[in-house]
């Protein structure tokens, strides 16, 4: 996998991005602990697959912890909310050298910072071949916040 052991991925994970504490448990535990204030609680997960979203052919491993990021949140903000928090599932090859991994989690780290976003935990996973990597976000409005929604589009709106 590139480092000694799972735990020492997350121990850099850590190092490199913005994390959440809750309740005293830090990621890496077996799940995230998160108090939801009063308000709606906005959830979505994409999932970008080597050789089908992207390739190590042409995008650096710092872009693609980009794109996994900002294409998460991307739907987040769509439904007018900001981005809050992610979940981060890593499905990495056996060859997969550090190189790739820090690249890879540099970048996630830099979008994460520039949305203001925090890290919850997530999931690493040994997989045959390709590399994937799979962002749940987070955010949140309150009750008085109108939630935009793709039936609620007109003829006419705007879309980013």
């Amino acid at each position: 996998m590139g480092f000694q052991s799972e735990l020492s991925l997350i121990q850099y994970i850590i190092e490199q991005c913005p994390t959440a504490v809750r309740r005293g448990i830090p990621i890496g535990d077996d799940a995230a602990v998160w108090q939801h204030e009063a308000g709606h609680l906005l959830t979505s997960v994409d999932t970008i697959y080597e050789e089908r979203h992207f390739s190590l052919r042409w995008s650096t491993p710092e872009a693609v912890g980009i794109r996994a990021i900002e294409t998460a949140a991307s739907d987040i903000v769509a439904m007018g909310s900001a981005p809050q928090r992610a979940l981060v599932a890593l499905g990495v090859p056996a060859s997969c050298d550090e190189y790739l991994l820090h690249g890879l989690v540099k970048g996630m780290g830099k979008s994460l910072r520039r949305l203001s976003m925090t890290l919850l935990g997530g999931d690493i996973i040994q997989t045959p071949k390709e590399l994937f990597v799979s962002v749940t976000v987070f955010g949140e409005v309150s009750f008085e916040d109108t939630i935009y929604t793709r039936s609620g589009a007109q003829a006419g709106d705007r879309l980013y």
